[in-house]
């Protein structure tokens, strides 16, 4: 009988110090777990920027008629805008033809493709579609449009007025700017000088 409350407290102690071993293997077992869950999600986001990274598009201008400007010898036309009853024009509106092929040589598809026009960090221009979707190595012959309407209005005189007309807007261009996005919704830019 004097036996057995010492066998009982020295079993609650064995107990205890067992419970205390237990309870520290398995904090040290969370610790590791939480470590190896950070490490696959760090793994996991660089195998995504990775896959971003070789599906980005990259789409250029090989420009056409570009002697010495990159919109050709006749880059400003006069383009009848109304007619009369005889059926012939009786209005021009004057508009710029960008010619040339856009080529996507990166290994993604671009979307969404616009083209604008800019002065360093002025842009000259509203954007203007060029085409929805290029795949991956894939060239595309355009001729885009930009006419008197695609210029940015600024507030002057207590009105809005164009940026300028057509003609002044050309000989402001300095960029002819691409814009377009991967097929994640990132943007990107190509700037022809």
């Amino acid at each position: 009988q004097l036996l057995l409350p010492l066998v009982t407290s020295g079993a609650t102690v064995l107990m205890a110090f067992a419970t205390f071993i237990l309870a520290k293997y398995t904090l040290k077992l969370a610790r590791e777990t939480k470590e190896g869950i950070e490490v696959a999600q760090e793994t996991l986001m660089q195998t995504q920027r990775h896959h971003v990274e070789n599906l980005r598009p990259f789409c250029q201008i090989a420009f056409s008629e570009a002697k010495w400007h990159p919109f050709g010898e006749h880059f400003v036309m006069e383009v009848p805008d109304a007619f009369g009853d005889d059926g012939k024009p009786t209005a021009y509106r004057k508009e710029i033809r960008l010619f040339g092929t856009i080529s996507n040589a990166g290994l993604g598809p671009a979307i969404e493709i616009v083209v604008y026009l800019a002065a360093g960090k002025y842009i000259l221009t509203r954007n203007i579609a060029v085409m929805p979707i290029l795949g991956a190595g894939d060239h595309e012959r355009v001729a885009v449009q930009i006419t008197e309407e695609d210029n940015f209005k600024v507030w002057q005189n207590q009105t809005w007025a164009r940026v300028g007309d057509i003609k002044n807007t050309i000989a402001q261009t300095t960029e002819v700017v691409l814009e377009y996005k991967d097929a994640f919704g990132n943007a990107f830019r190509t700037v022809h000088p």
